[in-house]
């Protein structure tokens, strides 16, 4: 079934593409939501520390020209200093989260929000 999408990956042009955002575009996720779930922190084998967590965004948005009520549950991970700052959030405070979406796992084309950095509204 052809969904109309085009899954090919562009041709890379060597003298330019210089950094790694210009092979496929840019990855930058922004979403101000409330904590709402945290798992105990875990460490991978580097011994960097690891929190996965889910965050809810709540929002009214504008979609051609009509106003749209946004309700989302986000599944997020945070490694290092920054699963240390998610540690420090209590359960339904809010904040802004920036990071990038990449899948889950190389068997899976579930997203995941990786939040590489945190900040108060």
């Amino acid at each position: 079934m052809n969904s109309g999408l085009n899954s090919e990956a562009p041709k890379q042009d060597s003298q330019n593409n210089q950094n790694n955002n210009d092979a496929f575009g840019q990855n930058q996720f922004v979403c101000s939501a409330a904590l709402v779930a945290k798992s105990v922190v875990r460490y991978n084998p580097r011994g960097l520390p690891i929190i996965e967590f889910e965050i809810e965004h709540k929002s009214e948005q504008l979609e051609a020209n009509a106003t749209r009520v946004v309700v989302c549950a986000i599944k997020a991970i945070a490694m290092g200093v920054v699963c240390e700052q998610v540690q420090q959030v209590e359960l339904g405070e809010f904040r802004v989260w920036s990071g990038f979406l990449a899948q889950r796992s190389v068997k899976s084309n579930s997203l995941r929000f990786h939040v590489s950095s945190l900040s108060n509204i």
